[in-house]
């Protein structure tokens, strides 16, 4: 350790000795019942801590626990004065640096290759008072790897920036960070089949916290977070299906008081989807989001404008036996059952929540269609489907419009309105130029008749539920 300084002290004027032929003047009476505030002055050129090592083992319970730190190196300037009872400090360049940092728990070890930080300080402090402004604030973290049976993660570095002005008083304390941003670097995870990479995260916002009589208030406002291209591979029930995504932007405005949190003009997007397995593509869009999001928790609401997906491409295959190819992504059935008790359902509290979408839209879709057993396949284009309001209790009913071309001729559309929570449709359908030869599969199982050219086009009402007679579907049209 190194610890250099100059001292400025003043704890007081040296009372000068008087001339011989005069005689000593008589000290001023002193209330010995009131004791001056302290002064003094302090200036340290440098403050430096190097080659310091630390390693702790923890054995009580559990497996052996042990924390290493090696090498650390603290280094900064202090010029400090305290007055009448009012403390004024600066340090300057503040700098702190370490080595490695590692952690292991049984099987589990966790490693830091470096820390690195720069800020400097203000301080002022007088009674219950104190005002502190540490500027500029920079810290940066080497690689970041995590292990444990089976599992890994690694992050490539993490930098950091922000602000903090801070100040306190007898019954309220307040903090303002200014503009924070954090990056992180390329970031992985493996285990249990599982694999996942993002080649970068960033993360932005204002920060400004207040803390008075007990209440927590705090603001982040133009809060981003952007996750760059994105790899993500999982073992699917018909073998590995592979996620690839170009990256995911949102943004919000969070406000906290006390127990009350609302969100507002949230808003999130994926960009450029592609699920892939065996070389086949089943499933990619051009973009999925959500816009103008509000939540707020005293009400227990959550309101969305819109959500969005376009430029959807799909693929479908019911097979000979009927099972729809699609299933095949989802994650494979563990080999082993899970045997252990159900839980039991915890009782809920307060009023449900409420969730309002005022619209939903798909824009320039497709869907290949092929069914086996049938002997049919299509193609659908320019799929444009909107519906709104959806709410989560069901009870509204939503109006919706939706239509398609398809590739082989004809197109479809239709526009009305359905009550999920009744289970009804009120709908009015049409077709036009649907060329009979695409029917021709399902009329040979029927009667020995071959189609070769012609098209047809109707239009009616399509009912169901409630709206149609005795409950059941109807149609009525031509």
């Amino acid at each position: 350790m190194l610890f250099r300084s100059d001292w400025l002290a003043a704890l007081g004027e040296q009372a000068q000795a008087p001339p011989p032929d005069q005689p000593t003047p008589k000290a001023p009476e002193v209330d010995a019942t009131q004791k001056p505030p302290p002064s003094f002055k302090l200036a340290v050129k440098e403050i430096a801590l190097e080659q310091f090592a630390l390693k702790f083992t923890d054995l009580a319970g559990g497996p052996p626990a042990t924390a290493q730190l090696n090498g650390l190196h603290l280094q900064t300037v202090l010029d400090a004065q305290m007055k009448d009872g009012a403390l004024t400090a600066a340090l300057d360049s503040i700098t702190l640096g370490t080595g490695p940092l590692a952690y292991t728990a049984g099987a589990m070890n966790a490693r830091i290759a470096s820390v690195s930080a720069q800020t400097a300080l203000r301080l002022q402090s007088q009674s219950q008072a104190m005002n502190a402004d540490l500027g500029a604030i920079t810290l940066k973290a080497g690689d970041i790897t995590y292990n444990n049976a089976g599992e890994s993660a690694r992050v490539a570095g993490v930098n950091a920036q922000a602000s903090l002005k801070l100040q306190t008083q007898a019954d309220a304390v307040s903090a303002d960070l200014g503009a924070v941003t954090v990056n992180a670097g390329e970031t992985s995870y493996s285990g249990g089949g599982y694999t996942a990479r993002i080649a970068g995260i960033a993360a932005q916002t204002t920060a400004r916290a207040e803390a008075k009589a007990n209440q927590l208030t705090a603001t982040l406002d133009n809060t981003r977070l952007t996750v760059q291209k994105t790899g993500a591979q999982w073992p699917g029930a018909g073998g590995a299906a592979n996620l690839t995504l170009d990256g995911v932007t949102t943004q919000a405005n969070v406000r906290v008081a006390g127990p009350k949190v609302t969100v507002a003009n949230a808003q999130a997007a994926l960009n450029n989807a592609a699920v892939s397995q065996n070389g086949q593509t089943p499933i990619q869009f051009t973009q999925l989001g959500v816009a103008n999001v509000q939540v707020d928790t005293a009400a227990r609401a959550v309101t969305a404008d819109r959500a969005f997906l376009q430029g959807v491409q799909t693929k479908a295959v019911i097979d000979d036996q009927g099972v729809l190819d699609l299933l095949a992504l989802a994650p494979a059935s563990p080999a082993t059952p899970d045997t252990a008790p159900a839980k039991p359902a915890q009782p809920t509290t307060g009023a449900p929540w409420k969730v309002t979408l005022k619209s939903a839209e798909i824009a320039r879709g497709e869907a290949r269609i092929e069914h086996k057993p049938l002997g049919i396949a299509v193609t659908a284009q320019a799929i444009e489907a909107r519906a709104g309001v959806i709410t989560s209790d069901l009870k509204q009913p939503l109006q919706f419009k939706a239509g398609f071309s398809l590739k082989e001729g004809g197109s479809f559309s239709a526009q009305g309105s359905a009550h999920p929570g009744q289970g009804t449709v009120d709908a009015n359908l049409e077709v036009a130029q649907l060329p009979l030869a695409l029917t021709q599969p399902l009329l040979a199982r029927q009667v020995k008749l071959k189609l070769t050219s012609g098209t047809v086009s109707a239009q009616g009402r399509l009912t169901t539920g409630a709206n149609s007679t005795n409950g059941a579907l109807k149609f009525l049209g031509g």
